[in-house]
């Protein structure tokens, strides 16, 4: 099936390699996203006239904040972080309450870099990223405003020798669904889609995995979804109504979207993109049906768009 796209240019923002897409509860789209221009962290809402407005979310920001957008009920909540590269800063959280200032700003974590956002069936706030400091996958959970615990996702079972430089840089956060619990999935369990990057003396290679909280003492079980030989990094999860998890991914040879297929965790292959330049895969999002939309964009990008 061939989809037609329609292209606006929202604002021109310099370099700004990470923008995040979500929409409102009632469809409205919106868009966070770094500007080297402004040096700031801004959120982009369309309007009904089909004009987008733009606000400051929080600067001066002078490196990429790698934004991650949800929605809390109808109010936009943005995870990134802020540090001198781009590769390092303070994790930070900030969710719209209007009037002034209109953003609540807290730290989350002294050392991050790229995170992603959800919310469980409570509207509770849970933020996956990377630390580069411990060079850890991270879960880290909001007990307050201004208080967030936070715990290390464990990688069991990985016979590979793994690099920890590389282990959930690339990160995509998800809660399994309640409307899966009919189907035998458990419901509101944070899951992480994350890259890691195996170097065995004969032949490294990039892996997929999927990791999900257990609770009791092993508290995440993490398996491989996919692995290849060259790079296969940027990745996002969603679920489907029934709980089932779907995972796009990309690298060099394009873009791949992996349905999981029945109880022994296999996957298929649904589609797989033509080759571009290191695409970057933004958040999926499934409908009630088998329907999925991605958004996504190139390393270099210039301006900001949907």
């Amino acid at each position: 099936m061939r989809i037609r796209w329609q292209i606006a240019t929202v604002e021109a923002v310099g370099h700004s390699t990470r923008s995040s897409l979500a929409f409102s509860p009632s469809g409205r789209p919106a868009i966070a996203y770094h500007s080297s221009i402004n040096n700031a962290l801004r959120l982009a809402t369309l309007n009904d006239d089909g004009t987008w407005a733009i606000s400051t979310v929080d600067g001066p920001i002078f490196s990429d904040c790698k934004p991650s957008l949800a929605f809390r009920f109808s109010d936009p909540a943005i995870s990134y972080r802020v540090g001198e590269t781009d590769q390092r800063g303070e994790l930070r959280y900030a969710l719209f309450r209007g009037g002034t200032p209109a953003w609540s700003i807290h730290p989350v974590a002294p050392s991050a870099n790229a995170s992603s956002l959800a919310f469980n069936s409570t509207h509770r706030a849970g933020i996956s990223y990377y630390d580069p400091d411990s060079k850890t996958l991270r879960f880290a959970t909001q007990n307050s405003p201004s208080v967030w615990i936070s715990q290390h996702v464990i990688d069991l079972g990985q016979p590979q020798p793994v690099d920890p430089d590389q282990k959930g840089v690339f990160n995509s956060l998800a809660f399994t669904p309640v409307s899966g619990i009919p189907f035998g999935n458990p419901g509101d369990r944070p899951a992480i889609a994350y890259h890691a990057h195996a170097n065995p003396p004969w032949n490294p290679f990039d892996l997929i995995k999927y990791a999900t909280f257990v609770g009791g003492t092993e508290f995440w079980r993490s398996q491989t979804v996919w692995w290849q030989s060259f790079d296969c990094r940027s990745c996002s999860l969603a679920f489907d109504l029934a709980g089932t998890p779907t995972i796009s991914f990309s690298g060099r040879g394009g873009i791949a979207v992996y349905m999981w297929g029945g109880a022994t965790g296999s996957v298929s292959e649904v589609c797989t993109g033509t080759p571009v330049r290191w695409p970057a895969v933004r958040p999926l999002r499934l409908g009630g049906g088998s329907a999925t939309r991605m958004d996504m964009s190139n390393t270099r990008t210039d301006r900001a768009g949907v």
